[in-house]
């Protein structure tokens, strides 16, 4: 049987979610009393038919079925489906109105009245009401996605009643023994109040901008190019063969002509990522994103840059390293010499110089402890190391140990908790900009 594009239909309303008590303590989808259009199983509702279409002895697998077992339209609401391969037919909301219907809605965020800080065993089966706001359930995610091809449509509504969507054409998640792991979601479409989104090509350039006959931000300064205004410019540097790459240029700081490599102001974008997606980058440039190491070990070979960093918490910081130089892959993109400091917070580089890169899917730390899992986040780990008694804000706990393996982490969770979060000497800072400008 030929793929079919069929949808799965994401519906969030609200921006800031507060945490509260479960409607469904058990964790289980529940169903409310007055939102349901079936009528028993095997039996759909058709809208302006006063009878029931008795189906084949399979259910509809998806609400595209659910859709296209009535010769009239279906109304919005609650159906029993029954994916490939899942044991029992299960109860979905069915989304018939938007586009030309068939959506099966696998969340719904309306007014914050349902908790989703969750246990795994309650994502895994799914919880919350499906007439109001739930999560339908891993397992059945899996499931569905795994039958056909299908899209994923998002859905938001900002506090001041702007909206926003997404689309994303090829969207699956995995098994159980997979850890229900996102294995694709596609190309997207958007509008551009959704600036925020991570871009399936970041980084992209158009061949034919002038700028990307520079080869760094220090370059685009030099050539006085756009008025050396902040901003997003394309660069092309020495030794680099594929297409020109997007770069943020930050003039105004500090004599300016930064390349900016690293930005966190909001956590939209999550930073606990494979090696490969530290090697490539990822985010939106215009965001918060990291640039690449890749493209970072290319920059910096080309000449000798300087590093700064800036940190915001209940104040502002800074820190600037005389040299900063990033090594090829084949040495696991090793931070070199960091030369000597300068700044308001501490000296964290000097800790973390000639050390290897790693990630949770590659432990190059040199400890029996993998530091980046337990850390959350791609970086220079593992050179510093301490174990303690007692928990401190940057440490991670390991049984009865508490962990350091890096004196700064400046890709770990947003509002992480202890040792997983944004630290450097302290903890939980709200911006982060890394940045490297060319001293000869």
């Amino acid at each position: 049987m030929a793929l079919t594009t069929r949808s799965i239909f994401f519906f969030v309303i609200g921006v800031s979610y507060i945490l509260l008590d479960s409607l469904s303590a058990e964790g289980n989808i529940l169903q409310s009393p007055s939102g349901s259009n079936n009528e028993g199983p095997g039996k759909i509702a058709c809208r302006g038919s006063s009878f029931f279409f008795y189906q084949k002895p399979e259910y509809p697998r998806d609400c595209s079925e659910v859709r296209d077992s009535c010769s009239s339209s279906v109304s919005s609401g609650v159906y029993l489906i029954k994916p490939d391969g899942y044991e029992e037919p299960f109860e979905a909301y069915c989304d018939n109105d938007m586009d030309s219907g068939g959506w099966t809605v696998i969340l719904r965020r309306l007014n914050e009245s349902l908790g989703f800080n969750r246990a795994w065993s309650d994502y895994e089966k799914g919880f919350g009401f499906l007439s109001r706001e739930f999560w339908l359930g891993h397992e059945k995610i899996a499931f569905l996605t795994n039958q056909e091809e299908y899209a994923l449509q998002i859905n938001i509504t900002f506090e001041n009643c702007t909206s926003c969507d997404l689309k994303y054409d090829a969207f699956r998640i995995s098994d159980e023994w997979s850890n229900y792991t996102i294995s694709t979601v596609g190309t997207y479409q958007t509008d551009s109040t959704c600036r925020w989104k991570e871009q399936d090509n970041p980084f992209e350039c158009d061949p034919s901008d002038l700028s990307t006959t520079f080869k760094d931000c220090d370059e685009v300064w030099t050539n006085n190019y756009n008025n050396r205004q902040d901003g997003i410019y394309c660069i092309r540097p020495a030794g680099w063969t594929d297409p020109p790459f997007k770069v943020r240029c930050n003039m105004s700081i500090d004599g300016g002509r930064w390349t900016v490599f690293q930005r966190r102001i909001d956590g939209t974008t999550n930073f606990y990522r494979k090696w490969d997606e530290y090697k490539e980058g990822f985010g939106d440039v215009e965001h918060e994103f990291w640039l690449g190491n890749e493209r970072l070990h290319y920059i910096t070979q080309q000449a000798t840059y300087e590093y700064r960093v800036d940190l915001v918490s209940s104040a502002a910081y800074y820190n600037k390293y005389t040299n900063f130089h990033i090594d090829s892959e084949e040495n696991k993109y090793r931070l070199t010499n960091v030369g000597t400091r300068t700044g308001t917070k501490g000296y964290s580089f000097y800790n973390i110089q000639n050390t290897p890169f790693s990630t949770y899917d590659q432990d190059n730390d040199g400890r029996s402890y993998n530091c980046a899992e337990g850390h959350r986040s791609g970086w220079w780990h593992g050179t510093y190391f301490y174990t303690y008694s007692y928990s401190y804000c940057y440490t991670f706990r390991s049984g009865n140990t508490y962990v350091i393996c890096s004196h700064a982490n400046h890709n770990g969770d947003y509002n992480g908790g202890n040792g997983e979060n944004i630290f450097d000497n302290d903890c939980n800072y709200k911006y982060v900009e890394m940045k490297i400008r060319r001293t000869s």
